[in-house]
């Protein structure tokens, strides 16, 4: 097997679920450190808030206080276990399912708050 650069490789990467159906993309790597072994990648963030909290903490502190108060639920990231992750050659296909994840709940809640109800758009 081959080097992977994370940062290069998975970081910003659209993320497929089982399905095919894009989820969004990885917003964040979560890398646990463990005594006298080596760093371990363990899984990869989606969500608003961890994309708004790599530009700027007070922004990601936004986001989340908006998806509580919106109860878009997008306060806290979805984490999928790197187990669950199969590199492809553009995309990360993740053995789940979308629905069956809090991931895609901003943009739920977007489309039934804010886009249905903009005349012409049904």
């Amino acid at each position: 097997m081959g080097e992977l650069h994370l940062i290069r490789d998975v970081l910003d990467e659209q993320v497929i679920d089982r399905r095919k159906r894009k989820m969004g993309k990885v917003d964040g790597l979560i890398i646990v450190l463990r005594k006298d072994q080596p760093p371990r990648l363990a899984y990869i963030e989606l969500g608003m808030s961890t994309l708004a909290h790599r530009l700027h903490p007070r922004l990601g502190d936004w986001v989340e206080a908006l998806g509580r108060k919106w109860g878009a639920r997008q306060g806290t990231p979805f984490r999928v276990p790197w187990s669950k992750v199969h590199l492809l050659q553009l995309d990360l296909k993740v053995d789940l399912d979308a629905d069956e994840t809090p991931v895609l709940n901003w943009e739920k809640w977007l489309n039934q708050h804010v886009i249905k109800r903009i005349p012409g758009s049904g």
